[in-house]
């Protein structure tokens, strides 16, 4: 009796683990049968104070690092020393002066020493070496996801990583930046940042906040009746309150000696200042920075000026930090090339924010985020790039149409017919009555 019941109650714990196994199966089934589209993103960022101003933020760059600004042969020390009549033999090639941008002006004393290529080396402090109000660009890559939650709602994930763009040196300077407080990781590391919403009725809503336009997954306007229906209902679409614009576009593709047209739908931001943002981005690459140094004076003058007459004090090994003063900071260009990695900055002067077929986003123009930093902080971003599908995924494959707006264009028929009815019966009456004072 006691074998029955034992093998009676390792039958039920069995048909228990099954059942609870198949259940478990058909959770992760159904899971995973709610994801309906993941793709990729990457391209470039900068962050911007908020969507009211679109005000870039902007880092300092503080250089370290010394240049050659002149130097001094040994012949040119020897033709002085002949004309002021000194016999003075000097064992070297002659003095390089370099402006040392690791050293504080007035702080540090200069310095000088015999380098091994034969040369007297003058390290002349000029520092802080500041580049300011430089625009953080960023890098941008990550993955987006699209869940099914009901059959009235969707969830839209992204999770996203991006890294500071600027170079590691100009020229010999050693470049450290200094990054908003919300930035402080990039300094070693890339950061990760999230955006998540839910979208109920055409609408996307993140936490409290409504977003509006859904731009990382298209709900409406997604084909032509759609875009039709906002231009002849004047509905309002937004993305963040910004209202935006949407215009279709035919694109030619050749295919099997073929052109085959597709639309797409372009989603633009009616706002001056986000306009005003992306002119200021196409011209980055453009931009000279200036690099702000304390400009030396060598006995009152700029030590170009008079550099014999330095380098003999260097020979001498005199004290010359006593006959040097510092002007009024000075400024040298910098080309924005040097400053960043991989600099790409999208042309957009219309304000595009997106271009997308249907469902899918093809390439993100100028779409500003609101994000949420690993530390908790919130960013915003304006965002250019484009999103990689896999095999699977086509957006062309679907047809979505095509819609352009009525406009009011000039028919040549109807002046003609204008000028048949009104203006050559005023010409006839007024031939007549010209005709009538001549007799």
């Amino acid at each position: 009796m006691k074998k029955i019941l034992t093998a009676t109650l390792w039958l039920f714990c069995i048909l228990l683990s099954t059942l609870f196994f198949i259940n478990t199966l058909c959770c992760v089934e159904a899971s995973s049968n709610n994801y309906i589209l993941t793709y990729r993103i990457e391209g470039h960022a900068i962050p911007v104070k908020d969507i009211n101003t679109f005000e870039p933020v902007t880092v300092e760059l503080r250089l370290y690092g010394a240049d050659e600004i002149a130097f001094v042969k040994r012949a040119s020390i020897e033709n002085v020393l002949k004309q002021i009549g000194l016999n003075m033999s000097i064992n070297v090639k002659g003095v390089r002066i370099y402006y040392n941008c690791s050293e504080e002006a007035g702080r540090k004393p200069i310095t000088y020493r015999l380098g091994p290529d034969g040369w007297y080396w003058v390290s002349i402090p000029v520092g802080p070496c500041i580049i300011r109000n430089v625009p953080l660009l960023l890098k941008l890559n990550g993955i987006v996801t699209v869940q099914r939650i009901n059959n009235t709602a969707l969830k839209v994930y992204m999770n996203i990583r991006f890294a500071s763009e600027f170079e590691n040196n100009i020229s010999n300077y050693i470049i450290a930046v200094k990054y908003p407080q919300e930035f402080q990781n990039l300094r070693n590391s890339s950061i990760e940042a999230k955006l998540s919403y839910i979208v109920v009725n055409k609408t996307a809503i993140s936490g409290n906040e409504v977003i509006g336009f859904s731009p990382l997954y298209i709900v409406y306007p997604k084909d032509a009746n759609d875009v039709k229906e906002i231009y002849e209902k004047k509905l309002l679409v937004s993305l963040y309150g910004v209202p935006l614009r949407f215009k279709m576009r035919k694109e030619y593709v050749s295919a099997l000696e073929r052109n085959i047209s597709n639309s797409i739908i372009i989603a633009y931001a009616e706002s001056n200042k986000f306009i005003n943002l992306m002119t200021y981005i196409a011209k980055i690459g453009s931009f000279n920075f200036y690099r702000e140094y304390l400009q030396p004076m060598y006995k009152g003058k700029p030590i170009v000026m008079n550099l014999v007459d330095f380098a003999l004090r260097v020979i001498r090994h005199e004290n010359i930090t006593h006959y040097i003063t510092y002007s009024p900071t000075g400024t040298i260009a910098v080309s924005s090339l040097f400053v960043y990695k991989n600099p790409s900055f999208p042309y957009n002067s219309d304000g595009e924010v997106i271009r997308y077929r249907w469902v899918y986003p093809l390439s993100f123009r100028g779409l500003f985020l609101k994000l949420n930093l690993s530390n908790g902080s919130n960013v915003w971003l304006v965002f250019w790039g484009d999103a990689e599908y896999g095999e699977k995924i086509n957006p062309y494959l679907v047809e979505i149409g095509y819609f352009s707006p009525k406009t009011n264009t000039i028919d040549i028929k109807q002046i003609l017919l204008f000028i048949a009815i009104v203006i050559l019966p005023i010409i006839v009456i007024i031939y007549y009555f010209l005709k009538r004072r001549q007799k």
